[in-house]
């Protein structure tokens, strides 16, 4: 979350109308995420987030935000579109399609233990078995294309050594295709800013942009990349055995994923290396705005380029924690 559109207090009020969540107590940016523009939102009935989109496209909205309205209904920690008057939840404010949602309670937990940990993995498991029943599809714009696109563009920005280990990480991944694992709704970035926890006990999943149709193994990937390594990139074991068996638990590996796990690492770690140096390279302007350190990504794909049959037998032995 980040402020890149200002939104002026009259304007809000007059947004807030056509809805009804009450009159405007307070209002403020936050500096979390990269992409969209998002303020925290008090009432005198509650409080919510208002998010303004920055570069999804209108005709994507609709989709992430029935997931998470369908997501709730199934029981996920998910926050819930405010519609307006007309039933629409979609409105223009300040030039950009905007939305409110509920606040959902609690924080994010930056540094886990191995149970904030296992609540991840098996609220990924259930949102993964929930997600099955959501009939709508979203290509995943962010697959190994586009990392492929991502690098030509950051060529002539980063050193022969940067670009060195970039290209061995997509042609890597394009000689060992992720193709034939189960798929279904990913959430893509369920990073831990992106987790909220309450009393210990995690009460929110929130950032659905990244949202879209792809393996499910990948998004356990992601989720592991982020919960479980130390700042040098290696497994910290507590907390990668609890976060996989907590996951598998829920919903159970299948053969083929298992000798996958070292490459969908990969996979999603070279994605937000990616990402993060285009930020940095070629970054967005706004009010507040926070970039995440590229480099930690570097460590990480460095440490899982050289640790791959170390990293599958974590996981067989995490598995085998669940019998």
């Amino acid at each position: 979350m980040s402020v890149f559109t200002s939104v002026s207090r009259k304007q809000l009020e007059t947004y807030l109308a056509t809805t009804d969540v009450g009159e405007l107590v307070s209002f403020a940016g936050t500096s979390e995420g990269i992409d969209n523009t998002n303020y925290f939102v008090t009432t005198h009935r509650g409080d919510y987030v208002l998010t303004l989109f920055e570069h999804t496209p209108d005709n994507e909205l609709p989709y992430i935000l029935g997931l998470t309205s369908f997501l709730s209904q199934q029981g996920l920690p998910c926050a819930v579109p405010q519609p307006h008057h007309d039933g629409a939840v979609i409105n223009i404010l300040a030039g950009r399609p905007a939305v409110l949602v509920n606040r959902l309670p609690g924080a994010s937990i930056m540094e886990p233990a191995p149970d904030h940990c296992a609540a991840v993995g098996s609220t990924l498991g259930k949102l993964h078995l929930a997600g099955l029943g959501y009939g709508p599809q979203r290509h995943n714009t962010l697959g190994l294309e586009w990392m492929r696109e991502g690098f030509e563009t950051l060529k002539p920005r980063i050193s022969s050594q940067v670009a060195d280990l970039l290209a061995q990480e997509v042609n890597m991944l394009l000689s060992r295709p992720l193709d034939g694992l189960p798929v279904g709704i990913i959430h893509a970035d369920l990073f831990r800013d992106n987790v909220l926890f309450d009393n210990n006990a995690l009460s929110g999943v929130v950032d659905f942009n990244y949202a879209c149709h792809g393996a499910l193994l990948i998004d356990l990937a992601i989720a592991f990349n982020d919960w479980c390594l130390t700042s040098r990139g290696t497994p910290e074991k507590p907390r990668a055995e609890a976060l996989l068996k907590g996951y598998h638990q829920i919903r159970p590996l299948s053969d083929c994923e298992i000798p996958a796990w070292p490459a969908a690492l990969r996979f999603g770690a070279l994605r937000f290396w990616i990402s993060r140096l285009l930020s940095t390279h070629f970054p967005q302007t706004g009010e507040i705005l926070k970039n995440k350190n590229p480099e930690e990504f570097q460590t990480i794909v460095t440490h899982h380029q050289q640790s791959e049959s170390l990293l599958l037998e974590l996981l067989k032995n995490s598995l085998a924690l669940t019998r």
